[in-house]
C-alpha cells in the first residue's frame, strides 16, 4: 500500500513539470498562429512582433541568472503562483495592444512570469524527488507539451478564424493558468511526505534550500563551461524558427489549416524525441545523445531549404525538426548535470539560460525581419543550418575531450 502511495506521489510531480512546462514554454510554441494578427493589430510587421518578443526573452534570461537565489529565499509555490498571474495577465493584455511598446510590455511581463515557472524551477522540483532517472522523468513530462500543443494548434487556429484573434489569446491565457493549478495541491519535497527522493540520495542535479546555505565554491570558466554555453547559443538561435513555422508555411503558399498541420507535426515529433532521447540521456549518455538529436535538427534545416521549393519535405522536416525541443530544454541541462556536482548546477544552468536569451534577441529579431525585407525564410534557413552544424561540431569536440580525459584518469 505504502509502495503504491509513493508511486503516485511520483507520477504526481511528473504531472506537475509537465504542467509547468505546458504553460511556460509548450503554449508559447502555438504564438506564431497569432503573428499577423498581432502585426495587423500593432500597425507593424511581423518583425516588430518578433522584436517584442525578443525584448521578452532577453529580460527572461536575465531573470533566470536570479532563479536559484529566488528558489533560495521564496516558498516554492509562491513563486509559481507569481508566475502564473503574470503569465496570464501578460496574454490578456497583449490582446488589447495597440502599438509595438505596449506588445512589448505585455510580452515582457509574460515572458517574467514564464520565467518563474520555467525550467529551473522544473528542475528544481524533479530533482529534489528523483535522484535517479531524472532524464527520463523530464523528458516524459516535456513530451506531453508535445501532444497538447499538436492539439490545441488546429483548435487555436479554428478560433482565430471563426472567433477572432483576442478571443483566442484570452482562451490561451485561461489554459495556461489551469496547467500550472496541479502544483498547488502537490509537495515540494519528499520530507514533507515522509518519503525518500526516487533513486536515493545521490547528489546531482539543482541543490536544495536546505543544501545552499553552504558556502559556493569558485566556478571554473574552461573548455567545457564555454562549450556549454556556446552550444546553449546555437541551438536557442536555431529554436527561434519554431515561432515562424505557421507564417513559413504561409509564405511558400500553404493554407492557414496545412500551416497548422505542419506545426502540429513538429510537436507530435516533439513529444517522441523528449519521450526517446530523455531515455537515451540515462541510458547512454547526455552528450552522445545531444550528438544525435543535433544532427537531426541539422538535417531538418536542410530539408525546409529544400522545402521552400518541394512543399511536401516540410513534413519530413517536421519530423527531424521535433528534436529541436529536446535540444534546447532538455539536452543542455543534462549535460550539465553529467559534468558537474549539484551545487553548480543551477549557476551553470542560469549562465546558460542568460546566454539564451540573447540568442533569442539576435535571431528571434532578425528572422521576423529577414522575411519583412526578403519576403522569404530562405536566408534565415541557411543561417540556421549553419548554427545547428556547428552545434553538433561543438559537441563532438566536447565528447571527445570527455572521453580523453576519462581514460587519462582511468
Amino acid at each position: 500500500m505504502r509502495k503504491q502511495k509513493n508511486s503516485l506521489m511520483y507520477l504526481v510531480i511528473m504531472v506537475c513539470a509537465s504542467g509547468l512546462y505546458i504553460a511556460g514554454a509548450g503554449l508559447a510554441n502555438c504564438l506564431g498562429l497569432f503573428y499577423k494578427s498581432l502585426a495587423s493589430a500593432i500597425g507593424g510587421g511581423i518583425g516588430d512582433v518578433s522584436l517584442c518578443i525578443t525584448m521578452s526573452s532577453v529580460i527572461t534570461g536575465f531573470a533566470a541568472k536570479l532563479m536559484p537565489t529566488v528558489l533560495k529565499r521564496f516558498p516554492f509555490k509562491g513563486i509559481v503562483a507569481a508566475g502564473t498571474l503574470m503569465l496570464a495577465g501578460g496574454f490578456v493584455a497583449s490582446s488589447h495592444a495597440a502599438s509595438v511598446p505596449v506588445l512589448a510590455i505585455c510580452f515582457i511581463v509574460k515572458g517574467l512570469g514564464g520565467c518563474l515557472i520555467g525550467m529551473t524551477s522544473i528542475n528544481f522540483l524533479v530533482d529534489n524527488w528523483f535522484s535517479k532517472g531524472s532524464g527520463t522523468v523530464l523528458g516524459i513530462a516535456m513530451s506531453m507539451s508535445g501532444i497538447v500543443a499538436a492539439i490545441l494548434s488546429p483548435c487555436f487556429s479554428s478560433i482565430i478564424e471563426n472567433r477572432g484573434w483576442q478571443f483566442a489569446i484570452i482562451i490561451f491565457a485561461v489554459v495556461s493558468v489551469l496547467f500550472c493549478l496541479p502544483v498547488f495541491g502537490a509537495a515540494v519535497t519528499p520530507e514533507k511526505k515522509s518519503m525518500q527522493p526516487y533513486g536515493g540520495e545521490d547528489n546531482k542535479g539543482p541543490a536544495s534550500a536546505e543544501t545552499q546555505d553552504r558556502p559556493e565554491k569558485p566556478l571554473v570558466k574552461d573548455f567545457t563551461y564555454y562549450t556549454i554555453i556556446m552550444v546553449m547559443f546555437l541551438i536557442t538561435a536555431a529554436f527561434c524558427m519554431v515561432s515562424h513555422i505557421a507564417t513559413y508555411a504561409s509564405s511558400i503558399g500553404l493554407a492557414p489549416t496545412t500551416g497548422a498541420l505542419l506545426l502540429s507535426t513538429i510537436m507530435i515529433s516533439n513529444m517522441a524525441f523528449k519521450l526517446v532521447m530523455g531515455f537515451l540521456c540515462d541510458k547512454i549518455d547526455p552528450l552522445r545523445t545531444s550528438i544525435i538529436s543535433f544532427s537531426f535538427v541539422t538535417l531538418a534545416f536542410l530539408l525546409f531549404i529544400a522545402g521552400t521549393r518541394v512543399s511536401w519535405l516540410n513534413f519530413a522536416a517536421a519530423v527531424l525538426f521535433g528534436a529541436v525541443f529536446f535540444c534546447s530544454t532538455l539536452a543542455v541541462g543534462q549535460i550539465i548535470k553529467m559534468l558537474y556536482d549539484r551545487e553548480m548546477f543551477s549557476r551553470i544552468y542560469a549562465s546558460a539560460l542568460m546566454i539564451s536569451s540573447i540568442a533569442s534577441a539576435v535571431f528571434g529579431t532578425l528572422t521576423g525581419y529577414s522575411y519583412d525585407w526578403f519576403g522569404t525564410y530562405l536566408p534565415a534557413l541557411c543561417v540556421y543550418f549553419t548554427l545547428s552544424f556547428s552545434a553538433v561540431v561543438l559537441l563532438i569536440t566536447l565528447n571527445r575531450r570527455t572521453t580523453a580525459e576519462k581514460l587519462r584518469v582511468k
